[in-house]
């Protein structure tokens, strides 16, 4: 593992993320009421259509976005390996959700008074500060990303850099710029990567057969 590198990114693309989703909020704070409890969704006004496809579009763009990011760093710092790519993208991962609980649950929340309430609750006691980390911040970031999603993003991240199809398709672009700019460092990317690729494709097809006829 690349230490260094790994927290530079984690740091980065926590205040990325975590930067992005304050605007989301602060454009609609209404439709972020789906992401708190239950209890609290039952209180406040039903969310609207437009309302929802915000969150969506939120969902659809950041995530995917910090996840190649986080993929496309790795392979550039040289890490190899399922595990150290796991752990890799597991301490990026917990970047972004302390920086979530610390800026958004807490600091984002304590500045704005009530501007990023819902509507219908924006008096509930849930928004104090220490209720809302004991009820939601807390168990949220310190639980469940630790437990849940940071694993899972770890393993996506690992089983996409160790196969053949990421190399393959990764250098088909580096080939692609090659032949746009005339620059040889993207030819010399394409070509080492692309051989990587095929001879990894190689032994996971000859691995599959050595099986089959066993």
């Amino acid at each position: 593992m690349n230490w260094f590198r790994t927290i530079l990114d984690g740091l980065a693309m926590s205040a990325v993320f975590n930067c992005c989703v304050a605007v989301f909020w602060i454009l609609k704070p209404h439709s972020f009421i789906v992401m708190f409890p239950k209890s609290l969704q039952k209180k406040a006004r039903p969310v609207t259509k437009e309302e929802r496809r915000h969150t969506i579009l939120m969902y659809a763009t950041l995530y995917p976005a910090i996840l190649i990011w986080m993929i496309l760093s790795t392979y550039q710092a040289g890490i190899n390996g399922f595990w150290p790519i796991f752990w890799t993208s597991y301490i990026e991962m917990m970047f972004l959700s302390l920086g979530d609980l610390f800026f958004l649950d807490y600091l984002l929340l304590k500045k704005t008074g009530k501007r990023l309430h819902a509507d219908g609750v924006k008096d509930d006691p849930f928004y104090e500060p220490k209720n809302e980390l004991l009820n939601l911040g807390l168990p949220e970031h310190l639980i469940l990303w630790p437990v849940l999603y940071c694993p899972i993003v770890g393993f996506i991240a690992a089983v996409i850099l160790n196969t053949a199809g990421f190399y393959i398709i990764f250098n088909l672009v580096g080939a692609v710029l090659t032949w746009i700019t005339g620059h040889e460092s993207f030819f010399l990317l394409a070509k080492s990567g692309a051989s990587l690729g095929v001879g990894v494709t190689f032994l996971a097809v000859a691995h599959v057969c050595s099986k089959e006829t066993k």
